[in-house]
């Protein structure tokens, strides 16, 4: 089952729902962490949004100020660069 930003929170059908709660939840989690995270540091934080499901969530997640698809691809980049020679 593809993982796509259905159009109702409440699902009308067993694959609507799942869809939903796995969509919906996971932006929940994103937004909610985040959250937690500037209250404890106790100032805003900048968020980079990455990853495969990142398309799908984007609109919906209110905390991601910058996408960059290769942030992770590029940090293995950087730690491979630091220790081949080592």
């Amino acid at each position: 089952m593809d993982i796509i930003l259905p159009e109702h929170v409440i699902g009308k059908s067993t694959k609507e729902s799942i869809q939903s709660g796995t969509v919906y939840g996971f932006v929940g989690v994103v937004d909610n962490i985040v959250s937690k995270m500037q209250s404890e540091i106790g100032k805003p934080a900048r968020v980079i949004g990455t990853g495969g499901v990142l398309p799908v969530i984007r609109k919906q997640v209110q905390c991601i100020q910058t996408v960059d698809p290769f942030l992770t691809l590029e940090g293995l980049r950087i730690l491979y660069q630091r220790n081949r020679s080592t």
